[in-house]
């Protein structure tokens, strides 16, 4: 089991990976013992004061442990404190994915990259919802058939590149016919 004295042989030795794996591996439950809760809250904080200080060719080395340790707080295997995760963000936040990133941001209202950093995805957010909008209400082409006497109506719609029909039955009579050529 990970203790306090394994925590900082590796801290010292600038061997960053075996903690951050025990991180994921062994969760929040490491907290329960005081001084191993200690020990990890000074491992991230000379973590994060190393990769701050890294060159160019370390950072690169250490954007994977980065990686690892955002994804062991995305999938709540260890949740970090605020303080880290705000300093984590800082520090990948312009190489993840936005879609994996912007619940941390939204976390912080006060910090201005994370801020600025919500405000970009509100803007994209609301273009494509503009723009699908648009593009949904051009590409509707109604039914022009007749229907009297007819046991369902269609609808065809399209936007980038998707296109679906919308069967409208008028009885349940046809319901299992229509599933099994709608799959085609």
């Amino acid at each position: 089991m990970l203790n306090q004295e394994i925590i900082y042989q590796y801290l010292h030795a600038k061997n960053y990976s075996p903690i951050i794996t025990l991180l994921y591996e062994n969760g929040n439950s490491l907290d329960n013992d005081p001084n191993v809760e200690r020990a990890i809250h000074i491992f991230m904080e000379q973590f994060f004061n190393y990769v701050k200080e890294s060159t160019k060719i370390t950072l690169l080395e250490l954007n994977h442990d980065l990686d690892i340790l955002f994804i062991t707080h995305i999938k709540k295997k260890y949740t970090l404190r605020d303080d880290h995760l705000l300093t984590l963000f800082h520090l990948v936040s312009e190489r993840i994915s936005p879609q994996y990133i912007e619940e941390v941001a939204r976390k912080f209202p006060n910090d201005q990259k994370c801020i600025e950093f919500v405000e970009k995805i509100d803007r994209a957010k609301a273009l494509h919802e503009k723009k699908l909008s648009q593009t949904s209400t051009m590409n509707f082409i109604p039914s022009t058939q007749p229907t009297s006497g007819k046991k369902f109506e269609t609808e065809v719609r399209s936007n980038d590149q998707i296109s679906w029909v919308k069967v409208y039955l008028r009885s349940s009579d046809l319901l299992e016919i229509v599933s099994i050529h709608g799959r085609y």
